[in-house]
């Protein structure tokens, strides 16, 4: 009974925080953040009743099976289709992420370290996204903003269609793949959540690099789930995928078991994520620095943030520091760690509710940070089957064909009546 009122707390959290995000494309409003507010509530509850084993559901029937796959392939196509459209009926999105990430592209496929340019001031010297003094003579004195992960895995969309959010829409179309191979039933209803949510071409036509976060958090429950050698690798290209997601490893006990193992995952994870990252990084260290650490510390206080202290700077209060972010990010986590116990789902959810409360609590936040929480949740539901009893995967309904197949053939035949 515990463990369904969980499930039924994270389903309630996703659909809100998706409506909380809907309501002003993430930025404050007074019933965004009531939404939010609810969310993040319900998060709680789902992580304060999941102190026993996850769940273990019946097997499907080959019907079931058939009708659960066939219903897989739409969600994928459908939102294949649509983002698809999405991104060529908005070929010029109005948004610097967009120029960050084309001319970051564009730099690197001629040879130029993509850290050492500079972006044209879309905004006209309007906007008060960047801190005083970056914008000079209508540019936009900062190189690529985030680390190399994302920027590499745009490479190739933009070299073959000249615009990076093909990359993101694949991120997010493999992240639902991801949902479907753990469990085909858990996993589809995840799929349909994440990639159906009330922004997500919107976060597609942003040109917002959270996808890659989304889909490497998936790749890393899965493999924790089906291919533990390769969870090294997934978890460090998921450390790798954006600055802030380090701050999660204290969150690996819940993959081990064990704080020896998790350390030993960790080290693993890390000299992978610098193995993808140092190169560029080194290339030109202090413009790497710069651009990805000392500038996202300057970055102004935003009262249109979807977050407390908009909320309280909004109300006529003061305009209180990013810092208080990070307190309730080590609280969340300790909260997690108390309460969870260890496996796969777990992991997933304390990563949700950890970054939730960073960002709830933080001077800038937006939609598409709220968007990486709703894909942390419905990793959290996709893989809350256990090991030993987990519902039917697609690769298991395809092994299990190929046997009966390879053995119908040598039935003998029947003969002729």
């Amino acid at each position: 009974m515990r463990l369904k009122t969980s499930l039924i707390a994270l389903l309630l959290s996703i659909v809100l925080l998706g409506l909380a995000i809907h309501v002003r494309d993430g930025l404050y409003n007074p019933k965004a953040l009531t939404l939010m507010t609810a969310a993040f509530a319900a998060c709680g509850v789902a992580i304060h009743l999941r102190r026993i084993p996850d769940l273990a559901l019946p097997p499907l029937s080959r019907r079931s099976q058939n009708i659960f796959l066939s219903l897989a392939i739409i969600v994928l196509a459908v939102f294949t289709v649509f983002a698809t459209h999405t991104i060529r009926s908005s070929p010029r999105p109005f948004i610097d992420t967009f120029i960050q990430n084309r001319d970051s592209c564009d730099a690197l496929l001629h040879g130029i370290n993509p850290y050492t340019i500079s972006f044209p001031d879309i905004y006209e010297g309007t906007s008060f996204t960047y801190p005083p003094g970056l914008v000079r003579d209508g540019r936009v004195m900062m190189g690529y903003p985030y680390v190399p992960l994302p920027l590499l895995l745009q490479l190739p969309s933009y070299a073959i269609f000249g615009d990076p959010r093909y990359a993101q829409m694949l991120a997010l179309l493999l992240a639902g793949i991801f949902f479907i191979a753990m469990d085909l039933r858990l996993g589809t209803l995840a799929a349909i959540l994440l990639l159906f949510t009330p922004r997500v071409f919107y976060v597609v036509d942003m040109s917002w690099v959270d996808s890659f976060m989304v889909m490497l958090l998936a790749a890393t429950t899965w493999c924790a789930l089906r291919k533990r050698r390769l969870l090294p690798i997934a978890l460090g290209l998921f450390i790798a995928s954006k600055q802030h997601v380090f701050l999660c490893l204290p969150l690996t006990f819940l993959l081990t078991g064990t704080w020896r193992n998790a350390t030993m995952l960790n080290i693993k994870a890390v000299a992978v994520a610098a193995l993808v990252s140092l190169p560029m990084a080194m290339w030109n260290f202090p413009a790497f620095f710069e651009n990805t650490v000392m500038l996202q510390l300057r970055l102004p206080f935003r009262d249109d943030s979807l977050s407390y202290l908009a909320w309280i700077a909004q109300l006529g209060g003061p305009k209180l520091p990013s810092f208080i972010g990070f307190i309730a990010l080590a609280v969340a986590m300790w909260f997690c760690l108390k309460r969870l116990r260890p496996s796969t789902s777990s992991y997933a959810l304390a990563v949700a509710f950890s970054f939730f409360a960073l960002f709830a609590f933080n001077k800038q936040a937006f939609c598409n940070y709220y968007f990486f929480v709703i894909g942390a949740m419905c990793c959290a539901l996709a893989s809350c089957t256990t090991p030993e009893e987990v519902a039917p995967t697609v690769s298991c309904i395809l092994d299990t064909r190929r046997r009966t197949v390879a053995a119908s053939s040598f039935l003998p035949a029947e003969s002729a009546g």
